[in-house]
């Protein structure tokens, strides 16, 4: 099976979301804001096709190698959405879609340490 071998960034206001995170956090590169904007869709129960891409052209790409080196990530969207034919195409689709999340998030100024991140979809902000 022929699966997909690139994840890019969707339009410059997830790229600026993302080099934000980046340089708030304490993140060493990029790839690193592209699994935790995953995770963070996967935590805020996000599907892959519960909306539509975000429009716009790329502005940001990444080998799935490079994000997914062991294919642990992978081995995770696979279990969880096992109606997906293509585990990085989901992956694209949940990066897209944690980023327009933390996108809100940041504007909202709801994300101050790494810990928010963490925090469940609707619980407060303790700040």
């Amino acid at each position: 099976m022929k699966w997909r071998r690139t994840l890019s960034v969707k339009g410059e206001s997830l790229r600026s979301t993302l080099d934000a995170l980046e340089a708030r956090f304490p993140f060493k590169e990029s790839q690193e804001v592209v699994r935790v904007a995953i995770a963070y869709a996967i935590r805020r129960g996000l599907g892959p096709d519960e909306h539509e891409a975000p429009a716009g052209k790329d502005s940001g790409t990444w080998n799935t190698g490079s994000i997914d080196p062991d294919g642990s990530l992978r081995d995770v969207v696979t279990a969880l959405y096992p109606e997906e034919a293509d585990p990085y195409e989901c992956m694209n689709a949940l990066m897209n879609r944690g980023l327009s999340a933390l996108t809100l998030e940041l504007e909202a100024g709801r994300l101050h340490s790494v810990s928010d991140l963490l925090r469940p979809a609707g619980s407060p902000d303790k700040r």
